[in-house]
């Protein structure tokens, strides 16, 4: 899962460890990805996204219009630890809007 707020990214990778490592190092050497970090890195005992190719998944830089937008497109297969994982690292990325 990919999700893009017109100024940052956050992805959510699952795969083998040789394939990230692999798309980490092609990341990391390409220019236009800058500010590039892993902020979690966890085994799996199962996909929480079997069924995905990467999807896109743009939404508001308002946080409370993000969460609402990546809840909607989550997968019930997505383990609370990792949604809520998820929804805090877009918190960290998100414009704080309280609604009126």
């Amino acid at each position: 899962m990919l999700v893009f707020n017109g100024t940052h990214f956050l992805q959510i990778i699952e795969g083998s460890e040789k394939a990230i490592e692999d798309l980490v190092d092609r990341l990391r050497k390409d220019s236009r990805h800058s500010g590039f970090e892993i902020r979690d890195k966890r085994k799996i005992e199962r996909r929480s996204f079997p069924d995905w190719r990467m999807e896109l998944v743009q939404v508001n830089p308002s946080f409370f219009e993000a969460r609402d937008a990546i809840a909607e497109r989550l997968p019930e297969t997505v383990p609370e630890a990792i949604r809520a994982r998820l929804l805090r690292m877009t918190e960290l990325i998100s414009t704080i809007e309280f609604p009126s």
